[in-house]
């Protein structure tokens, strides 16, 4: 019986191993992501904040959620637009504020709940 159990153990240790050397392998062969489809969101994204359509502002979809580069330049013009003072990008914000609260306070939406 405890003869048998250095085997059981080597043999575990060396398919562990085994696993952790094909992640590594795996990890340096994938083909790095193409960024010019990024960058057409980006640009895209850009234009429906500068326009105030916030509604229609899409990010592309990775492993772990949304693309973290998309969103923080999204966020970023935003954050731009909200410390100008009295400017039309701050009314575009304030509109589409005044928007979410209405539906958010309608009857309908009420109901959904």
């Amino acid at each position: 019986m405890f003869a048998v159990l250095p085997w059981i153990i080597g043999a575990i240790a060396l398919v562990l191993a085994g696993m952790l050397l094909g992640r590594v392998i795996f990890s340096f062969s994938q083909a790095k992501p193409d960024t010019a489809p990024n960058d057409a969101a980006q640009q895209h994204n850009a234009r429906l904040v500068s326009r105030g359509d916030f509604e229609q502002i899409r990010f592309t979809q990775v492993a772990r959620g949304y693309d973290p580069q998309q969103v923080d330049a999204v966020l970023e013009q935003l954050i731009g637009m909200l410390r100008e003072p009295n400017s039309a990008s701050g009314a575009k914000l304030d509109g589409a504020a005044r928007s979410y609260e209405a539906i958010v306070e309608s009857p309908s939406s009420e109901k959904e709940r």
